[in-house]
This record gives C-alpha cells, sequence and structure tokens, in this order.
C-alpha cells in the first residue's frame, strides 16, 4: 500500500461552491469505477458521482434515478454491499445480501437492470462466502471480498481460480502487506507453506499463476508486442521472487 495511506474520503473527494467544501458523507456503503474516470459512491438508497476526483454538481441522487431498476419493485431496498464490472462480461454488477443485479450497458441514467435479474449471488457466483466488496483489478481479473478475506475468480471457468497460496487468503497480509501473529487459518497454513517452498519452485508458482494476468496486455499491438511484452513482465517477476 502507499505510504500516504489511507487518507479520508472527504478530503480526497469533493469540490468547493459557495466557499464551502461539498464532499461526500462518511461511512459509505461500497463504490463503483468506470473505465471513464467516474466514481459512484453509494449510501443507502442515495449515490454521488466524481470526476478525476471532483465531486460532480446536483448530487446526491436516487440510485434508482440513475441505475433504473435498482428499486424496490426489484428488491432492492438499499445498502449495496458491492459494486463492480465483472471482467468475464465488462457488465456493471450489484450485489446486496443474497441477491445479485446486472445492468445491461455503463450509462448512467440511460441504463437499466437486465429483465432476467435479480438472481441469488449463491446461483451466480461460486463462492460460499457473502460478498461485503469486489472489484475488477488492473490485471483484468475480478476481486471479491468477504470480510477480511478475498478470492480471485476465473471468469473462464466461473469459478475461484485454481492458485496457490489457495483462496481465500488473508486482506491484511495480501493487500495491504500487514503482518499479524500466528493464526490458524487454513490461508495462513497455506502462506506459510509457500515461504517455505526453494526459490526456484516459489518463482515456477507464480510465473504460472500470473502469466494468464499478463497475456492480454497490449492486444492492440500486434502479436509479437503481445509476447514480447509478456515475456519482459514475466522476466521481471521472476528476478523479483528470486530474491524475495
Amino acid at each position: 500500500m502507499d505510504n500516504e495511506y489511507p487518507k479520508l474520503i472527504h478530503d480526497m473527494f469533493g469540490r468547493w461552491e459557495g466557499g464551502i467544501w461539498q464532499t461526500i458523507p462518511d461511512r459509505i456503503d461500497t463504490a463503483l469505477t468506470w473505465p471513464n474516470q467516474q466514481i459512484f459512491f453509494f449510501k443507502g438508497k442515495h449515490y454521488w458521482k466524481t470526476n478525476r476526483f471532483q465531486l460532480q454538481a446536483g448530487y446526491p441522487r436516487l440510485i434508482s434515478d440513475g441505475f433504473r431498476g435498482l428499486d424496490e419493485h426489484h428488491f432492492f431496498t438499499g445498502h449495496l454491499n458491492a459494486a463492480f464490472i465483472y471482467s468475464g462480461d465488462n457488465h456493471t454488477y450489484f450485489i446486496k445480501d443474497a441477491m445479485i443485479w446486472r445492468l445491461n450497458k455503463n450509462v448512467e441514467f440511460t441504463s437499466s437492470i437486465d429483465n432476467d435479474y435479480p438472481q441469488f449471488v449463491s446461483r451466480w457466483l461460486h463462492i460460499g462466502e457473502k460478498i461485503t466488496s469486489a472489484l475488477q483489478w488492473i490485471n483484468g481479473r475480478t476481486y471479491f471480498f468477504s470480510y477480511k478475506s478475498y478470492y480471485r475468480y476465473d471468469h473462464i471457468k466461473h469459478q475461484v481460480d485454481d492458485s496457490y497460496p489457495t483462496y481465500p487468503r488473508p486482506i491484511s497480509e495480501w493487500w495491504l502487506q500487514c503482518k499479524h501473529g500466528t493464526s490458524s487459518s487454513s490461508e495462513a497454513i497455506a502462506t506459510e507453506a509457500y515461504t517455505h517452498l526453494s526459490r526456484w519452485k516459489r518463482t515456477a508458482i507464480i510465473l504460472e499463476s500470473n502469466y494468464t494476468d499478463f497475456d492480454n496486455f497490449n492486444h492492440k499491438n500486434g502479436q509479437q508486442d503481445k509476447y514480447r511484452n509478456s515475456f519482459l513482465i514475466n522476466i521481471f517477476i521472476f528476478v523479483i521472487t528470486y530474491y524475495l
């Protein structure tokens, strides 16, 4: 994690209006980032929109106004758990407790919830735990968070990614790089086993698990750039891992 973080949301996202700093309230439910650099913050039945960290005028608005169909008629009563773009189809999804909704296109106001939604999360997502947050990372993978643990999802096989150490993994160690005391969890046991492998075996595991993360980068630049960049990235991972 960057040394400058964590930061307060109301210090980063807002705008000056009449000499007053207008910002987003504390204790939001979740947030959603779209590729056009718009970030949506959700709380209760309302949401706020920022563009390049600047709060846009006219907010908050009702979630049902900006994302039609996400309302009580479709079993949504407020307080989302997660909002994310799924790497399997690049649609925006919303999760609240046991239910999930899909947006037909990633456009505010003109989009609406697909007709065959909501669905039960348990039927759509093969993760047994309650989802408390989700996001699509820069490697094109979707990550699901459940309290203090997280999963990386394989959108091709539509299942939790088969990797080592196995998922779920502790958020504090893998995302926040925090070290804690001894834990009896399966994630801690797997992590400990992983750290005792030889450098070469650890390198082979990471090369295998990360290759598919990067082999789609720069695909618009042609096959040669694709393979060259994949090769260079994996060599970089190899060198770093060997000296861990």
